[in-house]
């Protein structure tokens, strides 16, 4: 791996958690109830982002290597957070919030793997 892939994984990354950020500060303004909606928003962004440069190529070609070094690892990796999601969902379970625990973790993987399973069928039907 080169000098220049390990770039564009750190500008990707640097942009997706700069977009985390901002969703974060966004979602402070209008947000006060128990749901992790910034880290649900930046995942579903994140998805959103990888499953659109899925439908659009594959990336199977070396051609589009950078363009999947930049947004798929960087960018997605940086906007997305496993780490941040495991915490709140333990937090929200600590102070007995099991219904907002359990509404995290079902719409947080059905809405994100849905996304991806829609976009592999749009994928296999083109």
């Amino acid at each position: 791996m080169s000098t220049y892939n390990f770039f564009l994984v750190f500008i990707g990354g640097g942009l997706g958690s700069v977009f985390r950020y901002l969703i974060s500060k966004a979602t402070d303004c209008f947000f006060s109830f128990s749901f992790p909606v910034a880290t649900f928003l930046s995942n579903i962004s994140a998805v959103v982002i990888l499953a659109l440069i899925f439908f659009l190529s594959s990336f199977k070609n070396a051609e589009h290597e950078n363009l999947r070094l930049m947004i798929v690892i960087g960018l997605c990796g940086g906007l997305s957070t496993f780490s941040t999601f495991s915490l709140e969902t333990a937090e929200l379970i600590r102070k007995g919030e099991i219904s907002w625990a359990i509404a995290n973790i079902a719409f947080s993987n059905i809405a994100c793997i849905g996304i991806m399973l829609f976009s592999i069928r749009q994928v296999q039907a083109t």
